[in-house]
């Protein structure tokens, strides 16, 4: 079945670009697709954007991302404030090389979809089918965050951590609502640790990118929570074969149907962590508290902050609190980083023997110290990536 325009409530849009011949022909295609129920208003530059949306009063606005991004985000924000739903307009064959940026950061600003061009009718439909309602605007806010879990060092247990906060998101939700996305191209091990056996993952993903169909096609759920797992690569062969750019691009198409995204980082920072994260709206930096683990965050933290990273957006995560006789505490580990920890996740030993068995210890009704810390982490993540959202020790 076709998209319906109608079913999203759209009857005035408004269309902002520079170029003459664009703007038509995106004009052209709006009315050949709305079948002429579409009102469609133009505006030749950004720097009229917002008059013109004073005087058409638009329910979408279709922005121009090539001429100027900074001012387009500065548009798109005052748009957004005007009620206005944004899509963005931009040019791969153009922007060689820094689409993927555009679109990172277009997406951190609140710009709800993207549309490529030269455009099509049937891009056009799908996107304008996909606009809420004029009043599910606000709600709409709530939808399409993300939230990374990387860790300094592999074993720290940042997938153990994705996975089951996750799950607790997903328990807490509504049916769907929540994904989690496993970017390791190499050794990856999400499916395994919730006992499937999928067999399409991330790579088959990024492959059909340009061609996606149905997205819940590349996902597998977990019956007991609900929560859909794109898996990693299967096969590191196949995995060696993916760019960074691609993760990136398919990131942005998971958020914008998902309401929660988690995403499970490999511990290698390289140009495929730095791209994730800079994605995300919170980073739950994940350590232990064992003296050379927390050596290794100290310096990642200042590298990331180093890359422009805001210190807001990441978070403390001490896992394995308390494991032996001697290890450092929170307080201790908060005065070595200098940073506040937000949550602390105690040792448990049925964690590994849940991994084992592929049966995480959120899908067992547990009522572990373990269970009751992540779902505060659950609990915890939505205001992060809102960032309105406080660590609590």
């Amino acid at each position: 079945m076709e998209p319906s325009l109608t079913a999203a409530q759209v009857e005035r849009v408004l269309v902002v670009h520079a170029d003459a011949d664009t703007r038509n022909a995106v004009e052209t295609a709006l009315r050949n697709a709305g079948g002429g129920g579409l009102s469609v208003y133009a505006a030749p530059s950004l720097g009229a954007a917002v008059g013109a949306a004073q005087r058409s009063a638009p329910r979408v606005v279709l922005l121009d991302l090539v001429e100027s991004l900074p001012l387009a985000l500065e548009v798109a924000a005052q748009l957004r404030g005007r009620g206005c739903y944004v899509i963005g307009l931009y040019s791969p064959l153009t922007a060689v090389g820094r689409d993927v940026d555009v679109l990172r950061r277009a997406a951190r600003a609140g710009v709800g979809d993207f549309v490529p061009l030269p455009v099509s009718e049937a891009e056009l439909a799908a996107a304008l089918a996909a606009v809420p309602a004029a009043g599910a605007t606000a709600q709409q806010g709530d939808r399409g965050r993300m939230v990374a879990f990387f860790g300094p060092k592999g074993g720290v247990g940042v997938t153990t951590l994705a996975l089951n906060t996750a799950l607790a998101m997903a328990s807490d939700g509504e049916d769907g609502s929540t994904a989690l996305c496993d970017t390791n191209l190499q050794c990856a091990d999400a499916a395994a640790f919730l006992g499937l056996q999928p067999d399409r993952d991330i790579c088959d993903a990024v492959a059909d990118l340009d061609q996606l169909g149905p997205m819940e096609s590349y996902l597998v759920r977990e019956p007991g929570t609900g929560l859909l797992l794109l898996p990693g690569a299967r096969e590191p062969a196949a995995g060696q074969q993916v760019a960074p750019d691609d993760v990136a691009r398919l990131l942005i198409a998971l958020r914008k149907r998902y309401a929660n995204l988690v995403v499970d980082v490999p511990s290698t920072i390289d140009l495929l962590t730095v791209s994730v994260l800079e994605l995300s709206e919170a980073i739950c930096l994940v350590t232990e508290p064992l003296m050379p683990t927390l050596v290794g965050t100290a310096r990642c933290l200042e590298y990331l902050e180093s890359l422009g990273l805001a210190p807001d957006r990441m978070h403390i995560v001490l896992n394995r609190g308390a494991f032996f006789a001697g290890a450092l505490s929170t307080q201790e580990v908060e005065r070595e980083l200098g940073r506040k920890v937000a949550v602390t996740v105690p040792y448990e030993v049925r964690v590994a023997d849940a991994a084992d068995t592929g049966r995480p210890l959120l899908t067992q009704r547990s009522k572990s110290d373990f269970v009751k810390a992540v779902r505060q982490l659950a609990r915890s993540a939505p205001g992060w990536m809102r960032g309105n959202g406080e660590d609590t020790a």
